[in-house]
């Protein structure tokens, strides 16, 4: 029986009752309930979120915590601000921006009006006119980066005539000359990051102007005698002190005894004594790097003893020839490790029982068993990263389980197949995996990867060139947990077969460079 077409009254009338209807509908989830669900979405989703329907969109917007997930980014834009419009005349409250300005100007007969709601902005390149109407009209920045300028952009200019009451970090790169000119406008100031060339005396008097709040310094510009002037700064607490490496002996001693409060340093090995004294003096830290200098040495780490509070450790060598040692040293709530360039024994892990994060680069290790049998008495690791690693017997190896893993990386590392799948099957719980410059990567071992890691939400591929679009069908066919993908510079997986997941796999976030 063939159906009639529908009177244009009576659908008129339909369309007429299901209005009313929706406005009726009340929202099945509160407004806080919708917030906790938006707040554990990937920036893309929330994203997306935004577009579904005219409420949800309002709820994200009008939420500083989930428009903090977001960031409003402006491609390279010159001579004119008319693409700028969309910031005066859109009602979304961006509170991250990136911008990339070069030979910028903002035009008198273009009314634009930089949103006060922005707390993080990163300048990639700008003009010094530019800069000054946005920070006079962000007044809430937080956070100010700003990568490049030229000098001839700023040499004229003294110091900004208004404060930027609420920013807290400063981050100036190499080539932005820019110190004097926030000197005295950062009242609450607790970052500061710089690269370029400074006067020690111009960096010291601007520390000094922010010393009630200041939290951490870096700089790699700087002499010993910098360092031990603003350790006496009067009502300056350096939480965070990441570039101390021309601070020797007796120098770190007194400058740690004058900064107690530090949680985070990164200092160049010292001898023992000297390594036990510093960490006495910080009874706070909770986080640190030595970077070792030297050949053909055993290092001790028996400092750790004096560190009960440490969180993360990480060693790093200029040389492979150098080695660590363990045997004597343990720590209860050491969390994460990470080695870097040691010819290194593989069987301390167990000292260290409460690790979370191991990394090695660019270590050599015996044998693979006896890395993993280390690894496998740790029963909270979550995060593997094995970059550069060379094993002297590399021969077919057997792999202890490591169950709890959740994140694993292995990049420019050599493995036979069967020592490839001996690690992904031992490996049952793997949420994110990412593979980098591994040679012997194929379809074939990818495929394995897909059918074997059931619960994989995250994958990152750069620069696989062994993978083929072969990959992608593995990823539609059996990666069906995956949340989002990243392709990065995998000369032989094409952009059609990219697209093709994308259509095939739309909940899928997919990231290709």
């Amino acid at each position: 029986q063939t159906l009639k077409p529908m009177d244009p009254p009576c659908c008129a009338h339909l369309k007429q009752e299901l209005k009313v209807l929706r406005r009726r509908i009340e929202p099945r989830f509160p407004v806080k309930i919708w917030c906790l669900i938006f707040r554990n979405l990937h920036p893309l989703h929330l994203q997306r979120a935004r577009l579904v329907c005219k409420q949800w969109n309002q709820i994200i917007s009008s939420s500083s915590a989930l428009m903090d997930k977001l960031i409003f980014r402006i491609p390279l834009l010159y001579r004119n601000s008319e693409e700028l419009l969309v910031l005066s005349t859109s009602r979304t409250r961006f509170t991250r921006m990136i911008l990339i300005l070069q030979s910028f100007k903002i035009l008198e007969t273009t009314p634009l009006q930089f949103p006060a709601s922005i707390t993080e902005l990163v300048i990639l390149s700008c003009t010094i006119s530019t800069l000054l109407t946005m920070l006079r009209e962000t007044v809430n920045l937080r956070k100010l980066k700003i990568s490049f300028f030229s000098d001839k952009n700023f040499s004229d200019l003294t110091k900004i005539d208004f404060e930027l009451q609420f920013l807290e970090e400063l981050r100036l790169g190499n080539h932005v000359r820019l110190l004097n000119v926030f000197k005295g406008a950062c009242p609450r100031l607790k970052v500061l990051d710089v690269n370029g060339d400074y006067d020690d005396l111009e960096l010291y008097e601007f520390v000094y102007t922010v010393r009630s709040t200041l939290e951490e310094i870096s700089t790699i510009s700087v002499s010993a005698q910098f360092w031990k002037r603003v350790a006496h700064i009067k009502g300056l607490r350096l939480v965070r002190a990441p570039e101390l490496g021309m601070l020797q002996g007796s120098q770190l001693i007194r400058f740690t005894k004058k900064q107690m409060a530090i949680e985070q340093i990164s200092i160049k090995y010292q001898s023992t004594e000297v390594l036990h004294d510093i960490c006495r003096n910080l009874p706070q830290l909770k986080t640190l790097n030595v970077v070792v200098h030297g050949d053909y040495r055993e290092y001790e780490v028996t400092f750790l003893d004096s560190i009960p509070n440490l969180k993360m450790l990480d060693l790093s060598c200029t040389s492979k020839r150098n080695s660590l040692k363990f045997e004597n040293t343990t720590h209860q709530l050491l969390e994460h490790v990470a080695i870097g360039c040691f010819a290194q024994a593989a069987d301390w892990f167990q000292n260290f029982p409460n690790l979370r994060t191991v990394e090695l680069s660019k270590c050599s290790i015996e044998r693979w068993s006896q890395l993993f049998g280390s690894l496998s008495a740790l029963r909270n690791l979550q995060k593997l990263i094995l970059e550069t690693i060379d094993v002297k017997q590399s021969s077919d190896d057997w792999f202890s389980p490591l169950e709890s893993l959740r994140f694993l990386h292995l990049g420019k590392t050599e493995l036979s197949k069967t020592n490839f799948k001996a690690i992904i099957t031992q490996c049952p719980d793997l949420r994110q995996i990412k593979f980098s410059s591994m040679k012997t990567l194929d379809d074939d071992d990818f495929s394995m990867v897909c059918t074997k890691v059931s619960l994989l939400r995250s994958l990152i591929l750069d620069t696989c060139n062994n993978i083929t679009d072969n990959a992608v069908d593995h990823i539609v066919n059996f990666c069906l947990n995956l949340e989002e993908v990243h392709v990065m510079w995998c000369r032989r997986i094409s952009k059609g077969a990219v697209q093709r997941m994308e259509k095939a796999r739309k909940e899928i976030l997919v990231f290709n460079w």
